[in-house]
């Protein structure tokens, strides 16, 4: 299994995980690094790569065109190198299935232990606090104004 390490994700992946995964590689060492998404895609895909990303285009790509080439999108949000070295090696008996597995052409892979929300819920805001929902991410967003909480109606923003 060859994977191919998007421009979002650390080139140290490549040496870090080469006992799990010895043909990884990164889009730096084929020139690829300014490169289109589609020139990219192209690329693993004439190169037998599985592209590893945490860019949800490549992962709507894959479900728009399938596969080859296979994608592993990491959702794990802006985290070190160390965690995302963590959560390939927690899935990497899952990621070499992918391989055999010709029915699937994304592999969405979290975060083992997700931070904790700081606001909580939409449907139970704390006291002199209001969580709204943005509808494009479906996330919590508190507002603040002069150090006082605003409140503001359900899924808006101010």
């Amino acid at each position: 299994m060859r994977l191919l390490f998007d421009q979002n994700l650390s080139r140290k992946l490549v040496g870090r995980l080469a006992d799990l995964f010895p043909d990884c590689s990164h889009v730096q060492f084929h020139d690829l690094a300014d490169k289109t998404d589609t020139e990219i895609w192209d690329f693993a895909k004439i190169n037998d790569f599985y592209i590893v990303t945490q860019d949800a285009d490549f992962a709507e790509r894959s479900r728009l065109y399938g596969s080859p080439p296979k994608v592993i999108w990491l959702r794990c949000g802006n985290v070190p190198t160390s965690l995302v070295q963590q959560i390939l090696r927690a899935g990497g008996e899952v990621i070499q299935k992918l391989e055999d597995t010709a029915n699937i052409d994304c592999l969405e892979t979290r975060s083992p232990n997700p931070p904790s929300p700081k606001t909580r819920s939409p449907h139970h805001p704390p006291k002199h606090d209001r969580t709204t929902t943005h509808k494009k991410h479906d996330r919590p967003i508190t507002h603040k104004k002069h150090d006082r909480t605003t409140t503001h109606p359900k899924n808006t923003i101010a």
